[in-house]
């Protein structure tokens, strides 16, 4: 083998293998918030289980200044959350129909919406008290 084999080989060893195809998983989740009537009727799963990780923050004896939500959906974790618990919730999630679909909605906490990858988050060090997802790879 020359060595343009090698290299070849090489770039080939260390290139990430994806799982998942990002673009279709985002489509898809676009695509289900954009049934909005559809999307709200199955909503009690995921309001559910946001609203147990909700209690499991409660279980920590601390009041939070920001929270981050991976894969934050619709905002199900906003609907169990108050300002007794934290000050900001940021909703984190690919899927800009999704983080929208109830972008009118009042929350008992302040919320931010950014859209972006899951697994490429854009956040600034040190600026979160507690990340946590609920249900985001239960798609």
């Amino acid at each position: 083998m020359g060595i343009g084999a090698h290299i070849v080989a090489l770039v080939i060893w260390y290139a990430p293998f994806e799982v998942f195809d990002r673009n279709a998983k985002r489509m898809q989740r676009d695509r289900a918030a954009s049934r909005v009537l559809d999307s709200r009727e199955v909503d009690y799963l995921r309001d559910e289980v946001a609203a147990r990780v909700a209690d499991r923050l409660l279980d920590i004896k601390r009041r939070y200044h920001t929270v981050v939500e991976i894969g934050a959906g619709c905002g199900h974790l906003a609907k169990s959350v108050d300002d007794d618990m934290m000050d900001k919730l940021v909703m984190y999630e690919m899927a800009k129909g999704a983080l929208e679909r109830d972008a009118g909605n009042e929350y008992m906490v302040d919320v931010e919406r950014r859209q972006g990858d899951e697994e490429n988050l854009a956040l600034e060090p040190e600026s979160l008290d507690a990340v946590v997802s609920s249900l985001s790879m239960h798609w």
